[in-house]
């Protein structure tokens, strides 16, 4: 299955982006420009650049052929 996520970078998502690809899903990430890359670094994963509130994303486009969503992307500070 082909699966497009947010929130690829942060611990849930990086997690998840693993447990994905251990079962031969294709997984594409919604990447914010400057985040730490750490936790999909090396993975087998398609990246594209962008943020959920730029209005000048094509999000319609990014989805398209795609068969599920995760959306794990969060904003949060301590």
């Amino acid at each position: 299955m082909r699966v497009f996520m947010t929130g690829a970078t942060g611990f849930i998502g990086g997690n998840l982006v693993r447990a994905l690809l251990d079962r031969g899903h294709a997984v594409k990430c919604l990447v914010r420009n400057g985040s730490n890359r750490k936790n999909i670094e090396g993975l087998d994963v398609e990246v594209v650049t962008g943020d959920l509130r730029d209005d000048g994303l094509e999000l319609r486009k990014a989805f398209e052929g795609f068969e599920a969503l995760f959306h794990v992307a969060a904003v949060y500070s301590f």
